[in-house]
């Protein structure tokens, strides 16, 4: 039998179909291996290297394995010629490859092999299993089954219930050698989509599995092929932070500024996730940093609005982010940051001398004016300090004092009339509160 090494001794099993296996191994290692599977009533084998288990094995089949490892050891010795021909049922041919996957395959128990030879009974036992032999045989049977099915001549695009073929399988689960495999030997294709639209380069993108993305992009993946969702490989791999996949990705060509059903780009992406080690990849490769999404946001709001981004902020001001674009709302980054007490995003957006402090939103809304309603006392000094205007109004004629002290923040109320807002819009009730507040400040400064 081909493929047998040369001191060993394979033994055939040849069903009544002419479907063929071979055993290659020294029967003289399998004697334990023998008594303990005709003791165990065909739940498990129990080897030198601890108990295997049969959990989708029916006890039929396994009285067979059994049978056929006794007949292995009682011929080991004897002339090809003179040992009988040992028979199975052909129902139960795809049952005993299916164990083949659960045998120990080191040196220690013998493995039940399948010849690549009279194969169209194996794609007939293997026709209703959705995808087709070659994803049965990726997800069952070993990777000789598989190459056989291939040199056979099995169909490598057909696709399962969930529209995944054998190649987006293989990517999925992060098997190289098993996409070479299919890409050079069976000649798959490598831009195939499942149900949701992902190729095999995209799963294997958001799954970081870097030379499975290497091997995709070496046999022609396309790395633009988006999903129904506009969701690209290098969006998948932005958005979890796989800085060696979208390095590869920006090598292959991938569309940098490509967006999605919602005009998320990869950098946006990116940004949001905190990953900034893919950020600046793909703002060195060229990204456009002052794309929009759909509401209007930019990455450099997207960056505004977390606490912990201002390292990411300057990255994108160093790289031209117009820090005062305006989303559907009228919000700019710095009424994000300000509106949500992000101080270090508030010193990082100051220190360009572009920022308008004084933009309004849709409602008239100053930076200063978010920080009073929400209370930001610390956000509110430094928009002071940096000479916000203390006295504009928004569309229901209210000041930021107003506004402060509509939410009883007592510390910004004192902060603005300490750096001289107007008194002049506020009632006389008003008033005796800030004399009072004022009078409390006093107080605590002389103790």
């Amino acid at each position: 039998m081909s493929g047998a090494p040369a001191d060993k001794r394979p033994v055939k099993l040849i069903s009544a179909e002419g479907f063929e296996f071979v055993v290659d191994h020294d029967a003289a290692c399998v004697s334990n291996t023998i008594k303990n599977m005709l003791s165990s009533q065909g739940t498990f084998i129990e080897t030198e290297q601890g108990e295997i288990r049969f959990p989708e094995i029916s006890t039929p089949v396994l009285e067979v394995v059994c049978k056929y490892f006794y007949y292995k050891l009682r011929y080991a010795n004897t002339a090809s010629k003179n040992i009988p021909e040992f028979k199975v049922a052909p129902e139960m041919a795809l049952e005993l490859l299916m164990a083949a996957n659960y045998l120990d395959t080191n040196a220690h128990c013998p493995v039940l092999i399948y010849s690549p030879q009279n194969l169209g009974h194996l794609e007939e036992l293997v026709a209703t299993f959705p995808g087709g032999p070659l994803l049965w045989a990726l997800s069952r049977g070993p990777e000789v089954l598989l190459t056989a099915l291939i040199d056979s001549g099995a169909n490598p695009n057909l696709r399962d219930a969930d529209g995944f073929t054998a190649l987006i399988w293989a990517a999925c689960n992060n098997q190289p050698r098993l996409v070479r495999l299919l890409l050079e030997r069976a000649k798959a294709d490598a831009n195939m989509q499942n149900n949701e639209g992902f190729t095999a380069l995209a799963l294997a993108a958001h799954g970081g599995h870097i030379a499975v993305v290497e091997a995709l992009l070496a046999g022609g993946a396309d790395p633009n092929l988006s999903n129904d969702s506009g969701w690209t490989p290098l969006m998948l791999a932005a958005d979890t932070g796989r800085t060696d996949v979208v390095e590869q990705l920006t090598k292959a060509g991938a569309d940098l500024d490509c967006r999605d059903a919602f005009g998320w780009s990869a950098l946006m992406l990116a940004v949001d996730g905190e990953h900034a080690e893919a950020a600046k990849l793909l703002v060195k490769a060229g990204a456009d940093v002052n794309l929009t999404n759909n509401a209007g946001w930019t990455a450099a709001m997207l960056a505004a609005d977390g606490a912990d981004r201002a390292d990411l902020l300057r990255v994108l001001a160093d790289a031209g982010a117009d820090l005062n674009v305006q989303d559907v709302e009228g919000c700019t980054a710095l009424m994000l940051a300000s509106d949500d007490g992000h101080a270090e995003v508030v010193r990082q957006l100051l220190r360009s001398s572009e920022v308008d402090l004084n933009l309004q939103s849709n409602d008239g809304e100053t930076a200063l004016m978010f920080a009073a309603i929400e209370g930001q006392a610390r956000v509110a000094q430094l928009l002071i300090d940096a000479g916000a205007d203390l006295d504009l109004l928004d569309k229901d004629d209210r000041t930021a004092l107003a506004l402060a002290m509509e939410g009883e923040h007592e510390g910004i109320v004192q902060a603005l009339v300490v750096a001289g807002a107007s008194l002049a819009r506020l009632s006389p009730e008003e008033l005796r509160t800030v004399v009072c507040l004022l009078g409390h400040a006093c107080q605590g400064a002389e103790a």
